[in-house]
């Protein structure tokens, strides 16, 4: 695994009152000793909430050490045209210090937020299609190989 940022999408439609259509798990990481998925319901109305959860897997033999950043994931949603709606890090503030993270075989870090269908200035947004993108935010420290 290089060291950086690792992105994976879902879309999403909404409709009202109609449904909200994504994949129910993307995957990525083939071949990497993580595997990072993103989780989006298979359904909602416009004005839903809509619960998001990216998933960090280490899928190799041996523990992973990782370093990651002030915070350690992030979720963005953009709009069809790809202007940026929402970002669940926005407006907060974190330490400044990376940190520590360990993972064994098997073990699975998990980090779940929600979109309430609002824009960074707390507006709904109106119906329509929507890209949410979770970032994992690790890069591996040693002892991989």
């Amino acid at each position: 695994m290089a060291p950086g940022r690792y992105c994976i999408e879902g879309i999403l439609h909404i409709e009202p009152p109609g449904e909200l259509k994504a994949e129910r798990c993307l995957t990525i990481g083939s071949g990497l000793p993580l595997r990072v998925t993103l989780e989006v319901p298979k359904q909602a109305q416009a004005g839903e909430s809509v619960p998001l959860k990216l998933r960090i897997e280490n899928i190799s033999s041996k523990a992973l050490n990782l370093t990651v950043g002030y915070t350690p994931y992030d979720f963005i949603v953009t709009a069809s045209d790809g202007t940026e709606v929402w970002r669940w890090s926005y407006r907060k503030t974190f330490p400044l210090a990376a940190m520590s993270l360990t993972l064994q075989p098997g073990e699975v870090k998990e980090y779940s937020e929600t979109w309430y269908q609002l824009d960074k200035e707390g507006y709904p947004v109106l119906p329509g299609t929507y890209t949410v993108r979770g970032f994992f935010r690790g890069a591996q420290l040693d002892n991989l190989f």
